[in-house]
């Protein structure tokens, strides 16, 4: 449901589960290390059949992909325009906010679901606390579902990344 017209979008997965069912993002340094690799690949891939303006680069992840996405962002800033964060959550541990002086012009979107156990709104207020506080300007979405995806919620991805691309959103205008 993301737009096909305005966007090349690859999606690298995190690490495979020993039951081979799933792959998961592991918020560790090997994890961390594997999921900075697999991304620069992603971006390496689609740039080699597609052509690919590097300053309009944005990460975006749902749940544990949404944590590895903002932490990514904020440890290469440098890669990124902007990162959305779909009940992710701000990672914890192993210093997120290392680079937070290269990082706080990064444009952010956190969201979440009114429902969510992965990340309840006590967790995503204290977040938001913490990045006003290191100076990040942020966008702030809450959605009444559940823990799922909703195609509202990829319509407003949409948006939100076509405002910073036209240049027609200020990071004034953010939370």
């Amino acid at each position: 449901h993301v737009s096909t017209q305005n966007y090349v979008s690859v999606a690298p997965g995190g690490r495979e589960t020993a039951d081979s069912q799933r792959r998961e993002w592991i918020q560790s340094p090997d994890g961390i290390a594997e999921a900075e690799q697999s991304v620069s690949e992603a971006i390496e891939a689609a740039s080699s059949l597609f052509h690919v303006n590097t300053e309009r680069v944005f990460i975006m992840g749902v749940g544990a992909g949404g944590a590895m996405a903002l932490r990514l962002a904020l440890l290469r800033p440098e890669w990124f325009a902007g990162v959305l964060s779909f009940d992710g959550g701000m990672p914890e541990g192993h210093c997120p906010l290392a680079r937070v002086n290269e990082a706080r012009s990064l444009p952010l979107l956190l969201s979440a679901t009114r429902e969510s156990e992965g990340y309840p709104q006590e967790r995503l207020c204290r977040d938001l606390e913490l990045l006003h506080s290191a100076g990040f300007h942020v966008a702030l979405r809450l959605y009444p579902s559940a823990d799922e995806l909703t195609t509202a919620m990829l319509a407003d991805a949409n948006r939100w990344i076509m405002e910073r691309v036209t240049g027609s959103v200020t990071a004034e205008q953010e939370v």
